[in-house]
């Protein structure tokens, strides 16, 4: 876990000691919205700020240290009551613990903060981490909520631009982008050792032939099936799938449907949510994000790169800011099966540049992309808010 050094910040003219931060999120599960929490909370801490964390819990609250305060609630319900009962929660709680701040991270937690917020008159900060479907005024209405902070965070320009396209008259002012990043400590590929990536790539196909990683969670608008239609034009060229990520219901077996009417078993392999993903970046040769809807931001083309490894995405979202076509990789239109195929053949004949183009990928992410970059730039939006 990623821990930072400078503790030499300080807000409102206090020491940075003294400053007590609360993060809301429906749960610590997956993610990059829970992952992005616990980075921040860790940079607080490195600061000297006491840093809580309010959520449903899940398998993430194992990697909190003792010096971040979890609070158990059902902040992944929705329903009117409890977002009620959770916000009559979270205000005895602010209060209990002298917190200075309240940043929310989704839109249902978000309400019970508001009404905190109000009733204990401690600000509210959100970061919207995606762009929310809002295609009725009731929904539009509900979304709104992320709005009510006195800062509101966007993951990226894509997102920031979203939402003054989705709500004009709100103030730009108020509004600030925080890119996300990745840890330049755990996806470094001088971390893995090359027997361990041999091992990996012999377990999981012959290692002699170029392995494509598309991780992420197994599910449509991801593009694990729409990558695998573009696969097979080229299934006279040597190269192995992995699929990374956790999925059930009628779409895996739909994938396993796919793979097993077109005999790929040997080619295409579903290796679950179990394999560290940092182990399989490094094993890997090129690393594909096929969705099929915008990314939000898009961990996966940072992380790619970040291992020195080149990216193929889709061209929309937030890989338009992280991918530089021809450069650290491949932008490819949006459901697009065909130019999807005529770029992988492109890059399956270009092997030996992998490496420079990796280079180049790698130097690129940690001049934009890291977490303390991240951090930083969400820790600015909190001392502009409680130094005002």
């Amino acid at each position: 876990m990623l821990l930072f050094a400078d503790d030499t910040a300080t807000l409102c003219g206090m020491s940075a000691a003294k400053i007590r931060i609360l993060q809301v999120l429906p749960a610590l599960q997956e993610g990059g919205v829970e992952q992005g929490t616990i980075e921040l909370a860790n940079y607080g801490t490195a600061r000297g700020a006491h840093m809580f964390i309010a959520s449903n819990g899940g398998k993430k609250v194992a990697e909190l240290h003792d010096y971040v305060t979890h609070l158990p609630l059902p902040l992944h319900k929705r329903d009117p009551i409890t977002l009620l009962i959770n916000a009559l929660k979270l205000a005895r709680y602010v209060k209990q613990h002298d917190i200075q701040l309240i940043h929310a991270r989704s839109r249902g937690p978000a309400w019970s903060c508001y009404w905190a917020s109000l009733w204990t008159k401690v600000p509210l900060v959100t970061t919207y981490h995606g762009t929310y479907s809002g295609r009725t005024a009731l929904k539009k209405w509900y979304n709104s909520i992320m709005l009510k902070g006195r800062r509101v965070v966007a993951i990226s320009e894509f997102v920031f631009n979203h939402i003054l396209s989705t709500y004009p008259n709100f103030d730009r002012d108020n509004l600030k982008i925080a890119l996300r990043g990745a840890d330049s400590e755990k996806f470094n590929p001088e971390a893995y050792p090359a027997t361990d990536t041999h091992i990996l790539r012999t377990r999981h196909s012959n290692s002699d032939e170029p392995i494509l990683l598309l991780p992420g969670r197994l599910t449509r608008w991801k593009g694990q099936l729409d990558f695998l239609h573009a696969l097979l034009p080229l299934i006279d060229q040597p190269w192995t799938l992995w699929l990374a990520g956790s999925g059930h219901g009628r779409y895996v077996e739909e994938l396993k449907t796919f793979i097993e009417a077109h005999k790929l078993q040997d080619r295409v392999k579903l290796l679950g949510g179990n394999t560290p993903i940092g182990q399989l970046y490094a094993a890997c040769d090129v690393v594909i994000s096929a969705s099929n809807r915008p990314e939000a931001f898009g961990r996966v083309a940072v992380e790619g790169q970040m291992m020195a490894k080149p990216v193929i995405a889709t061209a929309h979202g937030g890989s338009l800011e992280t991918v530089q076509h021809g450069h650290t990789g491949w932008l490819v239109k949006p459901n697009d099966s065909g130019e999807m195929t005529k770029t992988l053949d492109n890059a399956l004949q270009q092997r030996n540049n992998w490496p420079s183009i990796g280079a180049k990928a790698r130097t690129h992410a940690l001049a934009q992309f890291t977490t303390a970059q991240t951090c930083a730039a969400e820790w600015a939006v909190y001392e502009e808010i409680l130094n005002e």
